[in-house]
């Protein structure tokens, strides 16, 4: 195969020029690529370090690698099952039996809908433990920089914000990578809940759900209660934190909400999960939780109560006046 006349240092260089605010015709002629090639730059490299792209074209060196062994003992495991089932239909036809007759019981039922359900958008799992939501929030346009998209991922047991993705494009390959990074740092899902955006539903991302073996759900379109837990988390940064601030810059587009994002994870105290903030529920687990403990505001992005509460005892017989 021919390699790239770029090296991946050349290659984030070149992206940081039109995320500096350089039209992307102008980057592709200056350095005499073409549109797609630039794009497909992007998808791959967009948001990431040098050292980081290093790190990438390493696991995909060993990613290609395990694959191809996997295919190899797929080959020998279905080789293997074929002898055997030669061999016993032999052994049963020496015996005057015949062929041997399938369970049915065993065979998979007719009917079964696929990872993207059937015509109302496929039915949502009971327990909502391993199940991770996506959803996106409106482009953000700013003075002086491009309009920004963002791709949230929430956890719908402990209700904290996975990851938060701000970029001029997002494609289902970007998608794939950000998955991979937090299933390293958290673990494997049972199923995933998304919207039918386009990198949501793109090859890339089937892909992905056949090879890890991640269910995913498409919500029905005009359905957004289906991703319920998601779409409240973006309509909540897009009340407190989007709507407040007037981007000019990508960076600014990428620290504003990270940084609430983490006061959202870590500090804001959540009502539904016993007025503790997502991250430390996750960390302590369901069963340890206080769920009438009283709300605790330190200094972050959550309003204030609109009056203090009242004194301990103020209820009290001893409090109370006598009449007369």
């Amino acid at each position: 195969m021919k390699g790239s006349r770029f090296t991946e240092e050349q290659i984030i260089a070149i992206l940081r020029e039109q995320e500096a605010g350089a039209k992307t015709a102008d980057v592709c002629r200056k350095h005499g690529i073409s549109g797609a090639t630039f794009y497909r730059w992007k998808a791959k490299y967009g948001g990431l370090d040098v050292s980081d792209a290093r790190r990438l074209k390493v696991l995909e060196d060993e990613s290609r690698r395990l694959k191809k062994l996997l295919a190899e003992a797929m080959l020998d495991n279905a080789i293997l099952k074929e002898i055997s089932a030669r061999n016993g239909e032999a052994r049963c036809q020496a015996d005057g039996r015949g062929p041997r007759l399938r369970d049915p019981r065993r065979e998979p039922a007719a009917g079964v809908p696929g990872h993207w359900g059937g015509p109302d958008g496929g039915a949502l799992p009971v327990a909502t433990a391993g199940r991770w939501a996506a959803a996106r929030a409106a482009t953000i346009a700013g003075l002086r920089a491009p309009p920004v998209r963002l791709l949230a991922m929430v956890d719908d047991f402990t209700r904290e914000c996975l990851c938060l993705i701000a970029d001029t494009s997002l494609s289902g390959l970007r998608v794939v990578r950000e998955l991979d990074t937090i299933i390293a740092m958290r673990g494997r899902p049972l199923t995933c809940v998304s919207d039918n955006g386009t990198e949501l539903t793109s090859m890339a991302i089937l892909r992905w759900s056949q090879d890890t073996r991640v269910e995913w759900h498409c919500i029905a379109p005009g359905k957004p209660q289906q991703n319920a837990f998601a779409e409240s988390f973006i309509g909540r940064m897009r009340d407190e934190c989007l709507n407040e601030t007037l981007f000019g810059s990508l960076a600014q587009a990428r620290s504003v909400p990270a940084e609430w994002r983490r006061d959202y994870n870590e500090v804001r105290p959540y009502s539904g999960l016993g007025n503790v903030p997502p991250a430390i529920y996750a960390k302590l687990g369901a069963p340890a939780m206080q769920r009438d403990g009283a709300l605790r505001s330190t200094g972050g992005f959550a309003p204030r109560p609109v009056a203090p509460p009242s004194p301990t005892g103020s209820n009290s017989e001893q409090t109370l006046l006598s009449p007369g």
